[in-house]
């Protein structure tokens, strides 16, 4: 069996433009533009959370919402306040990162 297949890894994901389709616990999809130690998420046009992303290790890291450029919400106040949101890679599967 030949394949040209890329096999991707973790890090793969820390920098690029991603698409976090609309499923059951996401009503709406989402683009996230990752570069370096920081995430822009857009929900709807015009709809920008800026964020900072820590890398513990290449699968694992934790997400501030940066409350210089973002008004924060409650929820994000709290998120923020508990030390980051911890999102850790499970499988990569094709081009897909599952966490």
């Amino acid at each position: 069996m030949i394949s040209c297949a890329q096999d991707l890894k973790c890090t793969d994901f820390h920098d690029g433009q991603f698409l976090v389709l609309a499923d059951s616990i996401y009503s709406e999809s989402s683009k996230y533009l990752r570069k370096g130690t920081r995430q822009v998420e857009w929900n709807k046009p015009g709809d920008s959370i800026y964020a900072n992303v820590k890398y513990i290790d290449d699968c694992n890291w934790i997400l501030t919402y940066d409350n210089k450029l973002n008004e924060l919400d409650e929820i994000e106040k709290f998120i923020n306040e508990s030390g980051g949101m911890h999102l850790e890679a499970i499988e990569i599967r094709g081009d897909t990162l599952f966490y």
